[in-house]
Parts: C-alpha cells; structure tokens; sequence
C-alpha cells in the first residue's frame, strides 16, 4: 500500500474548509490514506515571522478572508456564510486538540474532521 498523504491543518482554517473534501477526493483517487496532522495555524503563522493578523490593515483582512475566500468557495461550490462565524476569533485549539487526542486513540477522523470544520463555518450541529 502506498503511503499515507500528510494533511496539516487546522480546525478552523477556511480553507481547509473549502478545500478538505476535494482533497479527500483526491487521496481516495488515489488509493491512500489521509494522515491527518492538526496544528495551530496562528501559532505558525506568528512563528514565519508573517504579519500578525492584529496589525494588518482592514483592507489586507478583507482581501484574504473575505474576497479570496469567497473566490475560491466559489470555484470549488462550497457554500460560506456571508460574514465569518463570530467564534472564529476563539482559538481552535480545542478542536485541534479533539481531533490529535482522535488520532492516538487509533480512530478515523476523516469525517470528525470536516464535521468540525462544517460546523464551525455553516453553524450546523453534529
């Protein structure tokens, strides 16, 4: 069997969101699995040396997680809210810390991942 494709990601990320179930459809394709590897994104970020998100302008948020993220729900028909879910300044810690203590408890978080992801971005209960 081939070995398994590395997907970092964070619980919360839009466009793990957008991207996450034509990404699934891609490693089932290909007849592997999906080893799922949450992280903390803003940690990273911070990490890069990037910019804090904090200290960008309004117009630099609204192109990057408004109009893209908009663009590329669209080409790939995901559906977003029209304004970010207001628990998306919270952390994603929890859920990223649900899903690691998953994996070490040896179970497929495929679903749970995108159920997390789902739930936060369209408010629907799992």
């Amino acid at each position: 069997m081939a070995s398994p494709v590395q997907y970092y990601y964070s619980a919360y990320s839009a466009y793990a969101y957008i991207g996450h179930q034509y990404f699934e459809r891609i490693v089932k394709n290909s007849e592997r699995q999906i080893d799922h590897k949450p992280f903390n994104l803003i940690k990273c970020i911070d990490d890069i040396g990037s910019q804090p998100l904090s200290d960008r302008t309004e117009a630099n948020l609204e192109y990057y997680f408004k109009r893209q993220r908009d663009r590329w729900s669209e080409f790939r028909n995901v559906e977003m809210p029209g304004q970010t879910p207001t628990s998306h300044s919270n952390t994603a810690d929890l859920a990223d810390r649900i899903l690691i203590a998953s994996i070490f408890s040896n179970k497929n978080i495929d679903q749970l991942a995108f159920k997390f992801m789902l739930h936060h971005w369209k408010k629907i209960q799992i």
